[in-house]
């Protein structure tokens, strides 16, 4: 009895692995879309070309072309969603910035009705840096009038920027700072005039604030070039992106105070 041995085509596994990464990479291409798209692409190339050496023996060719079309696209969706994806990320971290600016203020604005009409608003004269400044609400005790028992130094702090979360003044540092102090303030001074910035503004002075805000940020955090949190002397917050302008916010024409950095 004579038996015929008959090949049957398998089907490629690479071609179905291209096929489930390429679907899965198209339904979570938010978040794992850039891994998984690439993977079945690869597949989707590795399983064709054996599919072509193996001379009809392995099946497939349909599966790993649907795995790689899926695959790249699951690539160009995420491409084309991550810069407003990013966005949305340093709009949420410039968001948290300015709660704890907010709460800064509070504090500092109740220093403000327990000092010498003299000394309401810290000066250049008084404050090397806004890290000693900080240094002294918090070792005057305002934090925790101003509602913040627990937080201490590290109110301070902002996305990339290392929190202090200790109570020794020494060891609180300017790396653990993200703010800038307006100096030499008045009660005379318009409520609209700037009291704190965040840190990754480049200027030394209110005169150096004019044009574009994005020319006078620093890659540095928080928020690099993408943005910088404002808060005013009247206790108003401006969230402002840096393809805006400065005289946009306040006419700082006549404004020479200096800003304490960390």
């Amino acid at each position: 009895m004579n038996l015929e041995i008959v090949n049957v085509p398998r089907k490629s596994g690479w071609a179905v692995a291209s096929l489930v990464l390429g679907i899965v990479g198209m339904l979570t291409f938010i978040c794992t879309g850039v891994v998984l798209g690439l993977l079945a692409a690869i597949c989707g190339h590795i399983a064709l070309s054996r599919i072509k050496k193996a001379a009809g023996l392995v099946t497939g060719h349909d599966l790993a072309v649907a795995g790689m079309i899926m695959g790249y696209l699951a690539l160009i969706l995420m491409l084309l969603l991550l810069p407003p994806v990013y966005d949305l990320y340093i709009y949420g971290q410039i968001n948290a910035a300015s709660s704890n600016g907010k709460q800064i203020y509070y504090a500092a604005f109740a220093r403000n009705l327990e000092v010498d009409a003299k000394e309401v608003w810290p000066s250049s004269a008084s404050y090397s840096s806004s890290t000693v400044f900080f240094t002294n609400l918090v070792g005057n005790g305002v934090l925790k009038t101003s509602g913040l028992p627990k937080v201490g130094y590290s109110v301070f702090a902002a996305p990339g920027i290392t929190p202090y979360m200790g109570s020794n003044a020494a060891l609180f540092k300017a790396e653990n700072n993200a703010w800038c102090v307006v100096a030499d303030l008045s009660e005379e001074s318009p409520d609209t005039m700037p009291f704190l910035i965040s840190r990754n503004v480049r200027m030394s002075s209110l005169a150096d604030l004019h044009g574009c805000i994005g020319d006078t940020l620093s890659d540095e955090p928080p928020f690099g070039r993408k943005g910088v949190v404002v808060i005013l002397k009247g206790g108003g917050l401006w969230r402002l992106r840096g393809q805006g302008a400065w005289n946009a916010v306040f006419t700082n024409a006549a404004l020479t105070n200096r800003i304490l950095r960390p």
